[in-house]
């Protein structure tokens, strides 16, 4: 059970690479640079750090990381689509296009780290899926 989570993040990967042909390397980097660029690895982290306080608490919790995964493997899918020569250099790009909204997230983060709840990280989960949207 300790190593599902990670096991279940692979599997994402694999399905990128079915969506867009990426080897498998190439896809699992650019995979695991987005979740760290945009705050979703520090999601993952601090998911399993969160306070369960009852069965709510738990179901957020299991919602949140599908909506993790849907949205790192959306992210990737979209980017790789765009066939980039230069990863690194398409990861940047994405990054300095989406900001203003990343700014927001990691404000997000230093709130919810107090807390230490579910709720809170639903909330920068929240902000997170506002970079489905094109810049």
């Amino acid at each position: 059970l300790a190593v599902l989570s990670r096991a279940v993040r692979g599997l994402n990967i694999l399905r990128v690479c079915e969506t867009v042909a990426a080897p498998p390397v190439l896809a699992a980097r650019v995979y695991a640079r987005l979740g760290d660029l945009t705050g979703i690895n520090w999601v993952y982290r601090h998911l399993s750090q969160a306070a369960a306080g009852d069965v709510w608490d738990s179901m957020v919790q299991v919602d949140l990381r599908w909506t993790l995964l849907d949205l790192q493997r959306e992210l990737t899918e979209r980017l790789l689509m765009e066939q980039p020569e230069d990863p690194s250099s398409a990861l940047e790009a994405f990054a300095k296009a989406h900001a203003e909204a990343l700014a927001g997230v990691r404000a997000l983060q230093q709130r919810a780290v107090a807390s230490g709840s579910a709720s809170a990280l639903a909330v920068v989960t929240q902000r997170l899926r506002k970079l489905r949207a094109p810049a």
